[in-house]
């Protein structure tokens, strides 16, 4: 529990926990690029997962010879952004089709990255690197 604690503060994230349970009050919400609340030095991407999510919950469940961890990470900030980069392409279409079709082929890699690898690999893997033993 208290490398868990340690991932969150060094992440900007304010939480309040009880014995069992960790629960975000607020994640880092960044838009400009110098913000150091954006990076981490801990994953091979260099960027802090937890700015694309807008709330995170962390039970630990021990039984007998086991402990489970289930995480709950509330997308709709990276629904938000997904939908900014979408709405973004759309009025250069009207102007350009070329950029435009280029606009939205960027938003769709800025999509699939945000949410099959911040969201999906990057947060459970530094939850898992945080909880093992070194």
């Amino acid at each position: 529990m208290i490398r868990l604690t340690k991932l969150l503060n060094d992440r900007s994230v304010k939480f309040n926990s009880n014995e069992d349970t960790i629960e975000s009050t607020s994640t880092p919400f960044c838009i400009i690029n110098f913000d150091r609340r954006m990076y981490s030095k801990n994953n091979w991407f260099g960027i802090n997962p937890f700015q694309f999510i807008s709330k995170i919950t962390i039970a630990i469940e021990e039984k007998e010879q086991n402990t489970n961890i289930l995480v709950i990470a509330s997308p709709y900030r990276a629904i938000g952004w997904i939908a900014f980069w979408w709405l973004l392409a759309l009025p250069i279409i009207q102007v350009n089709l070329l950029a435009g079709l280029i606009t939205l082929a960027v938003a769709l890699i800025v999509s699939l990255t945000i949410w099959f690898i911040f969201l999906q690999r990057l947060i459970p893997a530094e939850i898992r690197n945080a909880i093992k033993t070194i």
